[in-house]
């Protein structure tokens, strides 16, 4: 077969996978292809549409708030400033996701055929498995749409036989870095391979290129007196830096998805140190594949002992680059079956595609009866609402100021009175006159505890309080529920 073909084939292959696992959900009645996003995502989208009527970047329209991940935040403002909030926006995210995942697949295409000189066959099967990652986990509209391809192009150029412009390293890692902020450890050990490997390296101009990344952390400062954004210090509400085991067992799991995305990676990263340790390579292929399995172990190491929160599916993005070390230190196993594998590769990604993207329901399938449920209840009721977990679409869908209980977009102020006043106290400063609850404990009839977040170590730092009262309005949907207490 010409290679022309084996590239047209695989293409293709990916176009249909993308079209299943993105585009089909807008053949279902009214708004159901809400559920297939990521509630994470809303935030995203509620943030623009409320800080484009405010006039500054608040999620609530009072708070100035810092917590997303600010190159995504701006390419969605973008989108949302030409087409608006409604359907159109979600579509083009989603159609920017299948241009960006056939990008994924010639980065690493260009990697292993280019710069490692892998046969045709087994650089595209390669390929095809890390595009196909790439739409699993980011089909629900979160910042690694643009993260994953950013760092294929930087591993790609990195690998690469041709002489390197500094400065232009330095933006791409200043885009990487801005796109998704947790980067942060994949470059600085890539440092180590650019200094030991990269001759040609000039630290000013490199510097120079970190321009937007540096005038990110100066801006954070000034506005927000903030390093970070609110969001990751809202995540580190620990009282003790012992690791916990949350962050690692959510990486188990038998849900089909995080089977590829989450145990197969894992797999491969274990099968690389033991190739690393027992097989030799050449030093500079050592040294890459040393930072590339470093990467997803200090992740979640720092979760475990900062954080301690559980890992989203957005999250996996951390193995990709272990993903492309694997094939490469694999190669000289696999070699002899590429065309087969090839083969198979394209039969599983369109039948799994099938199976899990056209005849299957959103994940948050729940998520989004539950929300529905709430917009109706709300419609009724003016005021300023209050909620933690899950707290993306039923903002998006009432379209009215909420409080996120959880801190995830809110401020410092915000953070340091969760760890110093009751919930109650808390509610009451922001005015809040309705505060939807997620999970609190029935104690009697007029009594309920309640904490946000919802505590998932025994570390982990919560604003609770008990509330007597009963709720004034409750959503079941299945093992979902949440209840609306009215506060004023």
């Amino acid at each position: 077969m010409l290679r022309n073909q084996i590239r047209t084939y695989s293409y293709i292959t990916i176009v249909v996978s993308a079209f299943m696992l993105l585009m089909f959900k807008y053949f279902q009645h009214d708004d159901l292809y809400l559920a297939f996003f990521d509630d994470d995502f809303f935030y995203y989208v509620q943030t623009i549409k409320q800080s484009f009527r405010s006039g500054f970047i608040t999620f609530d329209g009072s708070t100035a708030t810092n917590g997303f991940h600010p190159l995504w935040f701006a390419f969605l403002s973008f989108i949302a400033l030409v087409f608006d909030f409604g359907i159109s926006l979600f579509v083009v995210v989603n159609l920017i996701t299948m241009l960006l995942s056939l990008i994924v697949f010639k980065n690493c295409l260009d990697i292993l055929k280019d710069n490692f000189n892998f046969e045709d066959f087994y650089s595209s099967f390669a390929s095809l498995f890390i595009s196909f990652l790439y739409l699993l986990i980011s089909k629900g509209g979160m910042e690694i749409i643009l993260t994953i391809p950013l760092l294929t192009y930087l591993i790609k150029y990195l690998t690469s036989d041709y002489k390197i412009s500094s400065l232009k390293l330095g933006f791409i890692f200043s885009l990487c870095f801005l796109s998704r902020l947790d980067t942060v450890f994949f470059l600085l050990l890539l440092l180590i391979y650019v200094f030991k490997y990269r001759k040609e390296f000039n630290s000013l101009k490199f510097i120079l290129g970190l321009t937007p990344s540096i005038l990110y952390i100066f801006s954070n400062l000034y506005f927000y007196n903030l390093l970070m954004p609110i969001s990751g210090l809202a995540k580190q509400l620990k009282s003790s830096y012992l690791p916990v085991s949350n962050t690692f067992e959510s990486l188990i799991s038998i849900n089909p998805n995080q089977i590829i995305y989450s145990l197969i990676p894992l797999c491969c990263v274990v099968i690389s140190l033991v190739l690393t340790s027992i097989l030799k390579f050449n030093n500079r292929l050592k040294h890459l594949a040393f930072i590339s399995i470093s990467f997803p172990i200090i992740f979640l190491l720092y979760n475990s002992i900062v954080s301690g929160w559980g890992l989203w599916p957005w999250y996996y993005y951390i193995f990709i680059s272990s993903q492309i070390i694997f094939f490469i230190l694999i190669y000289p196993y696999l070699k002899t079956f590429q065309k087969s594998l090839w083969q198979l590769n394209i039969i599983f990604i369109v039948a799994w595609s099938l199976g899990f993207g056209v005849t299957k329901q959103g994940t948050d399938y729940d998520n989004y009866n539950g929300a529905k449920k709430i917009q109706n209840i709300c419609l009724e009721k003016d005021g300023v609402f209050a909620m933690g977990d899950r707290a993306g679409l039923v903002s998006f869908l009432i379209d009215k100021p909420i409080i996120q209980t959880e801190g995830l977009l809110m401020d410092k102020e915000f953070i340091q009175l969760m760890k110093s006043v009751d919930l109650e106290f808390l509610l009451a400063k922001y005015n809040v006159n309705y505060y939807i609850s997620s999970f609190p404990t029935y104690i009697s009839e007029n009594k309920w505890y309640v904490e946000e977040p919802h505590k998932n170590n025994p570390y982990q730092i919560v604003c609770s309080d008990t509330l007597f009262q009963s709720p004034q309005d409750s959503v079941i949907v299945n093992t979902w529920k949440y209840y609306i207490f009215k506060m004023d």
